[in-house]
């Protein structure tokens, strides 16, 4: 090797090979997922230390660009609270109805 050239970046790849995991797994353990056991996180993170994984500036930069131009998905919860003794009795005002039906058109809309 050369003065001029430098080793080649450990990947999450490289990582994954070594510990025999997906590079998911290592992705994941290595953003600190709690889908990712606790030991398997230690585990990895350890590697990846002792094989000098540094995580690609450039690459990380690019995704960050990425995920700004799509969409972000929406993950809520949706609920419609009545405090009323007897529940049926809100729909029979006609504004209270009509805010039903607005309501559970949009839930169906977006999925609920």
């Amino acid at each position: 090797m050369s003065q001029d050239s430098k080793p080649a970046r450990v990947s999450m790849r490289d990582l994954a090979k070594k510990l025999g995991v997906s590079h998911v797994t290592v992705s994941l353990a290595l953003r600190d997922n709690p889908r990712i056991s606790a030991p398997m996180r230690k585990q990895i993170r350890e590697m990846a230390e002792s094989m000098g994984y540094r995580p690609d500036p450039m690459l990380s930069a690019l995704a960050h660009y990425r995920r700004g131009k799509s969409e972000m998905s929406v993950t809520s919860a949706l609920a419609w609270i009545n405090a009323w003794p007897e529940a049926s009795e809100l729909r029979g005002y006609k504004e209270f109805e009509s805010y039903w039906v607005g309501a559970s058109a949009a839930a169906e809309k977006h999925g609920y």
